[in-house]
């Protein structure tokens, strides 16, 4: 028995109404404030021109790099809502790298902006919402991702680029990328992959961050290319409800670089990326299997609730040292991970195993390891150990002493990591705080920074020395007892 539609009627569109036919005898028409509703159409906000033009470019990819509060993000709103608006039954992204920033335009559509007494004052009253559910769309929370329905059938989803693996298989007819320079390249190659059959438009918007991210690329590219790409710029200063002082206030407060990117929209070479000549490093094509008189060490970084497990095997001896493979374990039980680790320790002529033993417990782990005769060493991050292992891989890039593995999909995900890993200072401690940003993840940074560790400091591998020789002595009493 086929399901029928749930859809009122009375809802869908006046072409696809055509295509069906008259309406039958005995259908009630729609309520008036409904037809009024539809008929009125979204509360479209009044922009200023550059951010009309931007919005109004037809290129296929149009790209913005924006300062901070310049309205790039109602900009893309206001366009998203637009497109879906004329076109029924079709699907719409908005692309965050969170959840929490995705969510910023869902309530901007529903609630409009809302901003305290004295903003408000300064551009002649609240931001309206776009659209008034229930009447212009259905509001959906839950699910796999937040969504609207409109009343023509068509959905705007708002996706988050944490796992951009999840972001193959729709077919969309246009998305916008928020915050891009905050997001993964494979992130950009997913959401590309979904616009192939309808070859949908993209709008590509973010704060500058340094000039090594896929982002910056791309709109280097989009300043020369006057095809399908098409390249726009805002700063805060073009908003014309912010303030001058206000500005000039940031300009005082502010690093001069750091003022440069938020507010001017202008990228600056090196600012807040960490790792430097990643190109360079990928030059390991493959998988190396392991060589006789060769010794190797592993780094493992074990999955948390949200993260993947990532593992990297370094060879010892001799300049560069080369990664021979790295692998990155999707929803794999602790169990699932151990017993990996325990293969290639062995494959690899029992290769000491540094982790990543803060939040999982070292202790735990490492004697669920021993229990598999893995020669493990946890590695506890603080502050400041966590400032020496990024260190180490730092200089070891600028010297040219590490190797990359630079072949398929896990290889290409771990150069963008390296390439979105970022520091900020840590109050007045002269420390950075390194991490990925919100939204990305660091699992195979962090498993390579433990094994070069490793290399450099031999004291952590003959501390897995000490587990070989006690089980050593272990194995040769049994031996003894047995005859």
């Amino acid at each position: 028995m086929q399901r029928k539609s749930t859809r009122s009627k009375s809802l869908q569109p006046a072409n696809i109404r055509a295509a069906r036919g008259p309406k039958k005898a005995g259908n009630k028409s729609k309520p008036r404030e409904l037809r009024e509703a539809i008929a009125r159409g979204p509360n479209y906000p009044r922009l200023y021109d550059k951010q009309r033009a931007f919005v109004d470019d037809p290129a296929r990819y149009t790209l913005c790099e924006a300062g901070t509060k310049s309205g790039k993000t109602l900009a893309c709103a206001t366009w998203l809502v637009a497109r879906a608006w004329s076109e029924p039954e079709t699907i719409w992204w908005w692309v965050a790298p969170s959840y929490g920033q995705a969510m910023i335009a869902f309530e901007l559509m529903i609630h409009g902006d809302r901003m305290n007494a004295d903003a408000n004052e300064r551009r002649g009253g609240p931001l309206e919402r776009l659209l008034e559910p229930p009447l212009h769309c259905k509001v959906r929370r839950g699910g796999s991702c937040p969504e609207l329905e409109l009343f023509n059938g068509t959905l705007i989803q708002f996706r988050t680029a944490a796992e951009p693996d999840l972001l193959y298989g729709s077919g969309v007819s246009g998305a916008v990328i928020d915050e891009a320079s905050r997001l993964g390249e494979q992130a950009f190659i997913a959401v590309r992959s979904t616009l192939t059959m309808t070859r949908g438009r993209v709008k590509i918007i973010g704060n500058p961050r340094g000039t090594r991210n896929w982002f910056f690329k791309l709109c280097q590219r989009a300043k020369s290319d006057a095809g399908e790409y098409s390249y726009h710029h805002l700063c805060s200063a073009d908003n014309p409800y912010i303030p001058s002082e206000e500005i000039e206030d940031a300009r005082r407060v502010l690093p001069e670089r750091m003022f440069r990117e938020l507010y001017l929209g202008e990228a600056q070479e090196g600012e807040g990326q960490v790792f430097t000549h990643i190109e360079r490093a990928c030059s390991v094509s493959g998988v190396e299997a392991p060589q006789d008189g060769s010794r190797y060490v592993i780094g493992w970084d074990p999955a948390r609730k949200l993260d993947y497990s990532a593992v990297s095997i370094f060879e010892r001896d001799g300049l560069p040292h080369r990664e021979v493979l790295l692998e990155r374990l999707t929803n794999a039980s602790f169990d699932a991970q151990l017993d990996r680790v325990k293969t290639l320790s062995d494959r690899y002529f029992n290769a000491p195993v540094i982790f990543d033993g803060t939040s999982m417990g070292g202790d735990f782990v490492g004697e669920d390891a021993r229990k598999k005769n893995i020669p493990a060493i946890p590695f506890i991050f603080s502050n400041s150990s966590k400032n020496e292992i990024v260190s180490r891989m730092i200089a070891a890039l600028e010297r040219e002493s590490v190797a990359f593995q630079c072949e398929g999909h896990e290889a290409d995900i771990a150069r963008g990591e390296l390439e979105l890993f970022e520091g900020r200072p840590l109050g007045s401690s002269g420390l950075l705080s390194y991490s990925a940003p919100e939204g990305a993840h660091d699992d195979t940074v962090m498993a390579r920074c433990l094994a070069l560790c490793a290399i450099e400091r031999p004291r952590l591998i003959a501390q897995a020395g000490i587990f070989e020789y006690v089980k050593a002595a272990a194995n040769q009493k049994s031996s003894t007892t047995e005859d």
